[in-house]
């Protein structure tokens, strides 16, 4: 389990052990301003990273070793103001792995950006003239369903196709057999005593 602290540090928990107060299995510092957003974690061959928005400048991720006992590692940065949460998207779970972010409120360019969950390089630079996101705001986060990334802005709502990903295909519904009635049996006079 990984907290990330306005003390600038991200911590990792044992999750079997969280009672009383003790000393974490590992503790890094990560950002060098407070952390104070939501962060997405994920997995791909190269292992298990958490990225977080390191500042209103910076998107930033860690990845945890698979060494015992595990440790935090940086693993990139990369420069792209606003102050929205990131999320990741998949092909299957591990394959790759997008980071998400929007270049939200007064600091960013209100576009969707995203980089490379391994190596932080873009792998989507905002788009062109038509894909502004005007009134994001921060904090704000998005979320992937059906090979579509949905964004909701001041009293819109944006969609934008996911790159390589095929839709999940919608059940054909499946003709259902008609129940057979079964006659009602005759209701008979209960005789009074």
């Amino acid at each position: 389990m990984v907290a990330l602290g306005k003390d600038r540090n991200a911590y990792l928990l044992d999750r079997d052990n969280l009672g009383g107060i003790s000393t974490p299995v590992a503790s890094a510092q990560v950002s060098n301003s407070d952390i104070a957003q939501a962060a997405v974690a994920y997995r791909t061959k190269q292992g298990t990273y958490v990225a977080f928005r390191a500042s209103s400048t910076t998107i930033s991720a860690f990845r945890i070793t698979a060494t015992n006992p595990p440790a935090i590692v940086n693993a990139w940065s990369a420069t792209q103001p606003g102050r929205a949460a990131p999320f990741a998207t998949s092909t299957d779970g591990t394959n790759d792995i997008i980071v998400w972010v929007v270049g939200a409120d007064v600091d960013g360019d209100q576009r969707l950006h995203g980089f490379d969950g391994d190596t932080g390089n873009v792998v989507y630079a905002g788009g062109g003239p038509d894909e502004l996101l005007s009134g994001s705001r921060r904090f704000n986060t998005g979320i992937a369903a059906r090979g579509r990334i949905y964004l909701a802005n001041d009293y819109k709502v944006y969609s934008f196709a996911l790159p390589g990903i095929v839709p999940t295909p919608t059940p054909t519904p499946r003709p259902r057999p008609t129940p057979r009635h079964r006659p009602t049996p005759p209701v008979r006079p209960i005789p009074l005593r």
